[in-house]
């Protein structure tokens, strides 16, 4: 048994399609394994230890109750990159000064007297 060919689509129904559109953020992209890792080796570079996961995490948490400000009007109406931009500022860099070692070298202390 053959099975019957769809009927073809005519070149006037394919001129009315103006665009096909996926979102692909966090399911063909995995953004949270990419980010991780570049965070590993940024620590490994720098001597800077914490977990990156939990950091990740957190960022990415602030998304939803950013945004809604923006939507409830609490916020102006911002892009994007400013509002994962405030998440780190308001967000992680509190959690990454209570958890981060910082090591630096005599060289760049020097100058500001805090090597004897």
């Amino acid at each position: 048994m053959t099975a019957e060919p769809n009927p073809k689509t005519s070149e006037t129904e394919l001129g009315a399609i103006r665009a096909i559109v996926f979102d692909t953020f966090g399911t063909i992209v995995d953004w949270r394994t990419s980010l991780i890792k570049a965070l590993e080796e940024f620590g490994r570079k720098t001597d800077v230890e914490t977990a990156w996961d939990h950091l990740v995490d957190r960022w990415r948490a602030a998304y939803k109750p950013n945004l809604d400000r923006v939507r409830t009007g609490e916020l102006k109406w911002t892009i994007l990159d400013e509002l994962h931009y405030s998440a780190l500022v308001a967000g992680i860099w509190p959690y990454l000064t209570e958890r981060i070692r910082f090591t630096f070298p005599d060289e760049l202390l020097a100058p500001l007297g805090a090597v004897a």
